[in-house]
């Protein structure tokens, strides 16, 4: 770029009053020079850019002379294009070259070569040090649902994902163009987890795609891990949080390891996996609530066990323990009435139920009426977090407390700059995966970084990426510093508690959690 300062950032418009650029057809060569550039037309065959240190590259796209502002007012003119080197042969600048004058006053023609969409940016405002050797593009893959009722969440993920690209890191990682290429995960409307597969192997198949912001679902992940695990492709999911993508938990229906066929780990998220919510819930209910009397129930069910499980297994790091720990189905109103008076009897001062609104977890909040005094909350999981689990609840629906994997968008201990900055730029697209995407993203292209710089500004592999994006540590973003564990699991552990109040009751935010 220029060395002093550039009158034509990316992505602004043209500067009232300055030269306009201008593009054109056939093929086009630069000299460069200390002090000036000259830009000459060849009558037919490639185009190319000569330095000083005879670097020569094929331009693909049009090229634009912008005016750069340097030290003491003067203005000297830079040349913005997109290129590839060409392999065989190199082809000099010839003598019979025209020259065809100042670049100030220049038509600049351009030769369309159809290759792959390759990039450089030249500096030419000042001698600075030589052209890299390798001129290429990066790519990053997102693939999010762009269709159907889904469609909200996956566009304020692709938006996340392309705030951080073009305002955070202006399009370019060490000096090399970077582009988001998206696919839809909802083909017709609807979650496919086997067109999520499928968009994953095209992206594992092109050697400009370096790695993935994505997928949104765990289900979608499970399909697509050993699709991208085969070419050692890194997946950075801001969302996808069920436990099973990556540790072998109980309850769950495939190994972490029956993920990864092709090697190491590739698959990494931003948000916490799911079987923490249970601990965060505890320690909210210990160490927010004051409660030290707490009665333990579950569905019996895989996901409402665990739940409850893992609630009192944190209960008991704390040093406590449940009154009464039990399992049973809340629809059966016998099991149900027996545990709500034992665990009164017992003296408890909360009840957590590990369930889902489908199996009538909340009909326990309903049944507290009448057998626990009306300030004794009822504590779950997202799986309460619903409409149906306030209709199940009432007319005791006031009262309840939940997690969900996450920082609230509304509520944020930290990052509120990078949202205010975000709205600025996308004022519609805003949505509770929007942060998690953008430091999803930049964790990618801090890897990406690091893996240009180890390969001596070529073009890195893959698994150069992956390697990288495994080795994160601290990367200080939105929601506070990342890394990730051997597992790929964040150590960034956040979640949000809300509660319901008011006639008739609804749910809105209480707290945020960090374990």
């Amino acid at each position: 770029m220029c060395s002093g300062q550039p009158l034509l950032p990316s992505g602004r418009r043209w500067p009232s009053g300055q030269p306009r650029p201008r593009t054109g057809t056939g093929a086009l060569s630069v000299r460069r020079t200390p002090s000036s550039i000259h830009v000459l037309r060849l009558r037919g065959g490639v185009s190319a850019i000569e330095y000083s240190h005879q670097t020569q590259i094929d331009f693909v796209h049009p090229v634009r002379l912008y005016p750069c502002l340097r030290a003491g007012g003067e203005t000297r003119f830079g040349l913005w294009g997109e290129g590839r080197r060409k392999s065989q042969p190199r082809i000099p600048i010839q003598p019979e070259l025209e020259e065809i004058g100042s670049p100030k006053n220049l038509p600049v023609p351009v030769r369309r070569v159809l290759t792959a969409l390759l990039g450089l940016v030249v500096a030419a405002c000042s001698a600075g040090p030589p052209a890299p050797h390798s001129v290429f593009t990066i790519e990053i893959g997102v693939a999010v649902p762009q269709s159907g009722p889904d469609r909200v969440v996956g566009l304020s993920v692709l938006d996340g994902v392309r705030y951080e690209v073009n305002n955070v890191w202006h399009g370019r990682v060490e000096g090399v163009p970077v582009n988001v290429r998206d696919f839809d995960s909802t083909p017709g409307g609807v979650r496919d987890a086997i067109a999520g597969a499928d968009n994953i192997g095209r992206l594992a198949n092109d050697s400009s795609v370096l790695g993935v912001v994505g997928p949104v679902y765990s289900a979608e992940a499970e399909r697509e891990i050993p699709v991208a695990n085969s070419a050692h492709l890194a997946l950075v999911s801001p969302a996808a949080s069920n436990e099973c993508l990556t540790r072998d938990a109980p309850g769950c229906t495939s190994l972490a390891t029956e993920l990864r066929p092709g090697g190491p780990n590739n698959f990494f998220r931003v948000v916490a996996a799911d079987d923490l919510a249970a601990p965060a819930m505890a320690a909210y209910a210990s160490g927010t609530l004051k409660l030290s009397s707490i009665a333990v129930a579950s569905d019996g069910q895989a996901y409402g066990k665990a739940l409850a499980d893992a609630f009192e297994a944190e209960l008991r790091k704390r040093s406590s323990s449940p009154v009464l720990r039990s399992d049973f189905d809340p629809r059966s109103s016998t099991d149900l009435d027996a545990f709500l008076h034992t665990a009164a009897g017992k003296g408890a001062k909360g009840v957590y139920f590990g369930g889902r609104d489908a199996g009538g977890a909340c009909l326990t909040r309903s049944k507290m009426t009448g057998v626990f005094d009306g300030s004794v909350p009822f504590l779950g999981g997202d799986a309460i977090l619903t409409p149906v689990c306030l209709r199940d609840a009432a007319p005791n629906a006031a009262g309840m407390q939940a997690t969900l994997n996450g920082a609230d968008p509304d509520h944020l201990s930290s990052g509120m700059a990078t949202v205010d900055a975000f709205k600025a730029a996308y004022p519609d697209m805003f949505g509770r995966y929007t942060l998690p995407a953008i430091d999803a993203s930049g964790v990618l292209l801090a890897a990406i970084s690091r893996a240009v710089k180890a390969a001596g500004g070529n073009l890195p592999s893959k698994e150069d990426v992956r390697a990288q994006v495994a080795a994160t540590r601290d990367y200080k973003g939105a929601l506070g510093a990342t890394t990730f564990d051997a597992r790929g699991d964040t150590t960034l552990k956040i979640f949000s508690v809300y509660t319901t109040s008011g006639t008739p009751a609804a749910w809105s935010w209480a707290a945020e959690v960090r374990l």
